[in-house]
C-alpha cells in the first residue's frame, strides 16, 4: 500500500533478512502527511495471535537493522517524535514477539519529517559555559581569552550572557568574520565586548544559516603580580548536549582549606534536578531546583543552593532529571588564585568531554 505525501508505509518482512524474521507482515498505520518537526508521531497496528509483546525501533535511514533506541509495549500502538533539521524520512520497525521472546511477525513504516530551521540555528551554536572579566580574589583580575579558527569562510557573532540575567538581544556581542583558514583572539574577550562580569559565551552563526560554528580555544585565567594562572575551558556543541542527562555531578568539599570550590551548569533546556548533600553514604539534605533556558548558576553550592548542611568532607550531589544542561565545577587555589576548570561526563551518554 502506497500513502500519499511521502509517506510509505507498505510493510514487508522481505527488506529484512528472511532468515531473522518469520514470513509474516505487520501492517502499520502511519501518518498519511509529512509530520512537523517535533510533532507526535502515532503507529498503530493489528494485534498478532500469539504475541506477547512489540518492540518498536526507529532509524533516520532505511537499512537492515535498525540500531537506534527501541519501546517495548503490550498494545497495538505507540507514540514518540522526532526533531530534524532537514527533510527526510524516518523509519520504523516494528516486532512481534512470543513468549520465548521469538520474532513472529514484523512491518515497516516510513514517515516524512519536515525541516524545522528554528532547531537547526538552535543546534548550531557553541557555549563556552563560563566566561568573565572582573576583579578576583587577593588583588587579581579574572579574564578569559579567546581563540577562533575556520577552515571556511564563517560569520556570526560571540555573545556573553551575564550570570544572574537570562539571555537578550541587547546582550554584548563581538561579530567575527572569517575566511578560509582564518583566526582571530582576544586577550580579554569580554573586556573587548566593553562589558564585564561573570557569565558564560555563546557562539552563534549569523541567523537564516546552518554554518558551522568557527573552532574555540578558551582559557579562563587570573591576572596576579606573580603572573597569570588559569586552566583551558571545555566549549559544548548544543548539538551535543541531550535531553535527560542522569545523575552527572558528584564534587566533595574541599577538607584542607587550600582550595575553595565553585559549582555553575547553564541550562539549555527547561530543567528540573534534585540537588542534595550526603556523607557516608547518607543524604543529610536534599532540593528540587528549577531551571529555565538560557539560565547560569554558579557559585559556593552552600550559597546558590541554600544548603545549610553542606561541610567539609561532604559530598554533593546533583541529579538532573529532565532537560538539558551543562555542568562544571572549578577548584581555585587560595594561594595562587590559579581555576581549575572540571566538566562532567556521563558515561551512559557521553555527552561532556573533559578538558584538553
Amino acid at each position: 500500500m502506497v500513502r500519499k505525501n511521502f509517506v510509505f508505509a507498505a510493510l514487508f518482512c522481505a527488506a529484512f533478512s528472511a532468515s531473522a524474521y518469520a514470513q509474516c507482515v505487520i501492517a502499520v498505520n502511519a501518518p498519511a502527511a509529512a509530520v512537523k518537526s517535533g510533532d507526535p508521531i502515532r503507529l498503530s497496528w493489528n494485534a498478532v495471535p500469539g504475541a506477547l509483546y512489540y518492540r518498536i525501533t526507529n532509524s533516520p535511514q532505511d537499512r537492515v537493522q535498525f540500531q537506534s533506541d527501541s519501546a517495548k509495549t503490550s498494545t497495538t500502538s505507540y507514540e514518540t517524535s522526532v526533531r530534524s533539521t532537514q527533510n527526510r524520512f524516518h523509519y520504523y520497525l516494528v516486532t512481534a514477539h512470543d513468549g520465548n521472546d521469538h520474532v513472529i511477525c514484523s512491518g515497516k513504516a516510513q514517515v516524512g519529517i519536515l525541516a524545522d530551521q528554528a532547531l537547526a540555528e538552535y543546534i548550531g551554536r557553541a557555549i563556552i559555559p563560563v566566561a568573565g572579566s572582573a576583579p578576583g580574589a587577593n588583588g587579581a583580575m579574572f579574564k578569559t581569552a579567546l581563540t577562533i579558527r575556520a577552515t571556511e569562510p564563517l560569520e556570526g557573532r560571540i555573545w556573553f550572557r551575564r550570570m544572574g540575567q537570562l539571555p537578550s538581544a541587547t546582550d554584548p556581542f563581538l561579530e567575527y568574520k572569517l575566511e578560509r583558514d582564518g583566526k582571530m583572539h582576544w586577550d580579554d574577550v569580554v573586556a573587548a565586548m566593553g562589558a564585564s562580569g561573570i557569565g558564560y559565551l555563546e557562539i552563534i552563526p549569523d541567523a537564516g544559516t546552518t554554518k558551522a560554528v568557527p573552532y574555540p580555544t578558551a582559557r579562563v585565567y587570573n591576572q596576579t603580580a606573580q603572573g597569570t594562572f588559569g586552566d583551558m575551558v571545555q566549549w559544548n556543541r548544543v548539538s551535543d548536549v541531550t535531553d535527560n542527562i542522569g545523575p552527572v555531578l558528584n564534587v566533595e568539599y574541599p577538607t584542607d582549606g587550600q582550595f575553595r570550590l565553585n559549582v555553575g551548569f547553564v541550562a539549555l533546556q527547561y530543567v528540573d534536578a534534585t540537588i542534595g548533600v550526603r556523607r557516608d553514604g547518607l543524604v543529610k539534605q536534599s532540593k528540587v531546583i528549577h531551571l529555565v533556558p538560557g539560565e547560569m548558576r554558579m557559585g559556593n553550592p552552600a550559597a546558590i543552593f541554600d544548603l545549610q548542611h553542606w561541610q567539609p568532607g561532604d559530598e554533593l550531589f546533583i541529579l538532573f532529571r529532565t532537560g538539558s544542561a551543562i555542568p562544571f565545577y572549578t577548584l581555585t587555589d587560595n594561594g595562587t588564585n590559579d581555576p581549575t576548570v572540571f566538566f562532567i561526563q556521563d558515561p551512559s551518554k557521553q555527552n561532556f568531554v573533559g578538558n584538553p
